[in-house]
C-alpha cells in the first residue's frame, strides 16, 4: 500500500492510447495487404472466367500456391484454368486435391459444373448434394440442373428450399409452371 503511495501506477488512458497507436499500424498494412491479395485473386478469376491470358492466370496461381501451399483456393482456381482450356480430368484432379484438404463446398460446385460438362450428370448431383449438406445456398443449383433434367419433383423440392430463404418472384413463378 505504501509503495503505491510512493509509485503511483500509470495512467491507465495513456497505456489504452498507446495500444490504439501500435494497433492501428498493424490492422492497416493487414488491411492494405489483404486488399492487394483480394484484386490479385478478382484479377485471376477475371482471366479464367473471360478466357483471356490463361498462361498468366496459371502463373499467378503457381505464385500464390508457391507462397501458400496449404491454401485450397489456388487449386480450385487451377481447376478452373484447367476447364478452361478443356482439361477437365486435370481439372477434376485439382479440385480433388483441394477437397482432400478441406472439403469445402466452392470446390464440389466446381467439380460439379465439371461433370456437368462431361455430361456425367448423376456424379454433378451427388456433388451439389454434398454441397448443399453444408450450405442450404446450394438449393438453387441443384434445382436448376434438376430443372434443366426435367426432373420435376426433385427440381420443385429444391426450389422451394431456396425460396424459403431468398424469397424471389420469378423462381416461384418457376415453381408454378413445374407443377403445372
Amino acid at each position: 500500500m505504501l509503495m503505491a503511495l510512493l509509485y503511483p501506477k500509470p495512467d491507465i488512458n495513456d497505456k489504452i492510447n498507446t495500444l490504439r497507436k501500435n494497433a492501428s499500424a498493424q490492422f492497416d498494412s493487414l488491411s492494405k495487404s489483404l486488399a492487394a491479395q483480394n484484386k490479385r485473386n478478382a484479377y485471376i478469376k477475371y482471366l479464367i472466367e473471360n478466357n483471356r491470358n490463361l498462361t498468366l492466370a496459371q502463373q499467378l496461381v503457381d505464385s500464390d500456391l508457391m507462397n501458400t501451399p496449404k491454401d485450397e483456393y489456388y487449386l480450385v482456381l487451377k481447376g478452373q484454368i484447367f476447364a478452361a482450356r478443356m482439361q477437365y480430368d486435370s481439372a477434376l484432379l485439382e479440385y480433388n486435391l483441394a477437397m482432400q484438404r478441406d472439403s469445402f463446398p466452392y470446390a464440389l460446385e466446381e467439380q460439379a459444373k465439371t461433370f456437368i460438362k462431361l455430361g456425367k450428370y448423376d456424379l454433378a448431383i451427388a456433388d451439389y448434394r454434398t454441397a448443399f449438406n453444408r450450405n442450404y445456398d446450394y438449393s438453387y443449383l441443384l434445382a436448376t440442373l434438376f430443372d434443366s433434367l426435367q426432373r420435376k419433383d426433385s427440381a420443385i423440392k429444391y426450389y422451394l428450399i431456396f425460396t424459403n430463404h431468398y424469397p424471389d418472384p420469378v423462381i416461384e413463378k418457376r415453381i408454378i409452371i413445374l407443377r403445372k
